[in-house]
């Protein structure tokens, strides 16, 4: 759930940019100490060994800055990536979706037709069944007549 709403990547984001701020902050107070001293005396050498080591945090601080603008950019990118595959599942599923509703809807109208055509077949046969019932009816009459006509003619 929380990588849907992309807060673990959020959650992360922060706590690595803590850690570069934290190690600038620490860099910072490391290079306090050494100003301080090299104010204090006049020696060049300090001076100098300071101004080095400030460009050397400079620098650090640089490639920390850049290192984490360079995991954000990464971060956000695969943040992109995810929603862009997020995205492009849900059209999947949305099609798979619209497949299985025509399949059902064609499996239906089968059906239907087929219970169509076992409606016909059943009121042909019924029609049939009707048809011989009222030839037997009339045989059966036309025989009863007969015996009777024959009756008469005996007496």
């Amino acid at each position: 759930e929380l990588a849907a709403s992309g807060a673990d990547d959020l959650i992360r984001t922060a706590k690595y940019k803590k850690h570069f701020e934290g190690r600038r902050g620490e860099k910072a107070k490391e290079q306090q100490p050494g100003v301080k001293v090299g104010s204090e005396g006049t020696n060049a050498p300090s001076e100098a060994a300071s101004i080095a080591s400030d460009t050397t945090t400079t620098t650090t601080t640089t490639k920390e800055t850049l290192s984490f603008e360079a995991f954000a950019q990464k971060q956000k990118e695969l943040q992109a990536q995810r929603e862009k595959d997020r995205e492009l599942a849900r059209e999947r599923e949305r099609e798979a979706m619209v497949k299985e509703q025509e399949r059902i809807m064609q499996l239906g109208k089968e059906r239907l037709e087929r219970e169509k055509e076992k409606a016909e077949r059943d009121r042909l046969r019924d029609e049939r069944v009707r048809a011989m019932a009222a030839a037997a009816m009339a045989a059966s009459e036309a025989k009863h007549q007969r015996q009777l006509l024959e009756r008469q003619q005996q007496q």
